[in-house]
């Protein structure tokens, strides 16, 4: 059943964007949206029951649990430093931005690009400038939203860890603990031909951020993966994408790190997760 509906995700997410773009069928269609979003949450539901079942929490509903018996009952593949910056909630999509001069980035790769990606680097080169203040996650995360607001956007960025954290430490887009080989994904959707949806500034966000973790970071070029729908580099397929990320992973050792980054259309969390469906439960 879960096969079948991956199968059908594209389909019905091409669909509901047709129904946006007229506004009358859109109306009158809600039910079948509801049938949509229905269907979302009771598969999202029977992966989470899922994935406590193999935790060792034979009841699903998971409201008495606490963080603390959470954190002794989760698998060693949750213990990762893994931590993310997001730029869009569920119902948004990626804002552009039509000219990001206004953001002072150095040499950017074009006039377009993506209002997060280019908020963050905004704030991220001008840390690095004043090497003797480090800024924290909350400091970093205040500074994106305050620009975001002053620029009219409606993104509020969160940070999402794996693991507790201490959000008033030192910011490091890599942690001083990984001393290995610096690896990268990066991927970039401008959906082109696909109107009403496509999109101008996701290749240049990858550029632009390709070029701060090579100087900044020391990023080697045979360690950074791209993706993107450009003709030249890799198509960001859905098998790309998932292939893209099992071979990071599976070249990784302790101590390395692996940044992933990702320009494109904001989705629900049901898409969110197909990359763990994928690993899981096929």
């Amino acid at each position: 059943v879960f096969t079948k509906t991956l199968s059908l995700l594209p389909k019905f997410k091409k669909g509901k964007d047709l129904l946006r773009s007229h506004p009358i069928l859109y109306t009158k269609n809600q039910q079948t949206m509801g049938f949509f979003n229905k269907l979302k949450n009771a598969a999202s539901k029977a992966i989470k029951e899922d994935l406590l079942k193999s935790m060792g929490i034979d009841d699903a509903d998971d409201g008495g649990m606490t963080r603390d018996e959470f954190e002794a009952n989760k698998p060693d593949e949750l213990r990762k430093d893994i931590r993310m910056i997001s730029g869009c909630a569920d119902r948004q999509t990626s804002a552009d931005v039509s000219n990001v001069s206004s953001f002072q980035l150095p040499d950017p790769a074009g006039r377009a690009g993506g209002a997060c990606t280019s908020t963050l680097l905004k704030v991220l080169y001008a840390d690095e400038r004043v090497p003797e203040e480090d800024l924290s996650f909350t400091q970093v995360l205040e500074q994106m939203r305050r620009h975001l607001k002053e620029g009219g956007y409606s993104q509020i960025p969160q940070l999402t860890s794996m693991n507790p954290i201490d959000v008033e430490a030192k910011f490091d887009l890599v942690p001083e603990t990984a001393t290995g080989v610096r690896r990268a994904v990066m991927i970039g959707i401008n959906y082109v031909g696909d109107e009403p949806g496509e999109l101008s500034g996701c290749w240049n966000d990858v550029l632009n951020m390709k070029k701060y973790i090579v100087d900044v970071h020391g990023f080697e070029e045979d360690n950074i993966v791209v993706l993107m729908d450009d003709g030249d580099n890799t198509e960001p397929t859905r098998e790309n994408i998932i292939e893209a990320y099992r071979t990071v992973v599976a070249h990784s050792e302790e101590g390395d790190a692996i940044f992933l980054h990702y320009s494109g259309e904001g989705e629900s969390d049901f898409y969110a997760i197909l990359p763990y469906f994928e690993r899981n439960y096929r």
